[in-house]
């Protein structure tokens, strides 16, 4: 079964996710903090994970710059989830792929 990783702090946006990987087949997880997230990549060796990061996480805390720091470990599958404009992080060349709030074909 193939897996997904969301960090999002927003409880509504995990339960929209998590219905529609379950509606898909895809093993969803979901974390509201990057420790937790961070914890759990600990134990996973496949650097290929698609990895969705909110762009805002509250307390000042860019999922962009979360994805800059995975990137640097090797992490390759980034993606960014976000209501702002896709062309606002154009330059950022380690992101595969920007998204809206909405659950995508995973």
């Amino acid at each position: 079964m193939k897996q997904c990783i969301l960090l999002d702090n927003d409880q509504l946006v995990h339960m929209m996710w998590e219905m529609e990987a379950k509606k898909q087949g895809i093993a969803l997880n979901c974390f509201k903090a990057f420790e937790e997230l961070n914890e759990y990549l600990n134990g996973i060796q496949d650097k290929e994970i698609a990895i969705y990061l909110d762009s805002d996480l509250g307390n000042g805390i860019k999922g962009e710059e979360i994805a800059s720091e995975l990137s640097e470990r090797g992490y390759t599958s980034l993606y960014i989830t976000t209501g702002h404009d896709a062309n606002d992080f154009a330059d950022l060349t380690f992101i595969k792929g920007i998204f809206d709030k909405t659950p995508p074909k995973f």
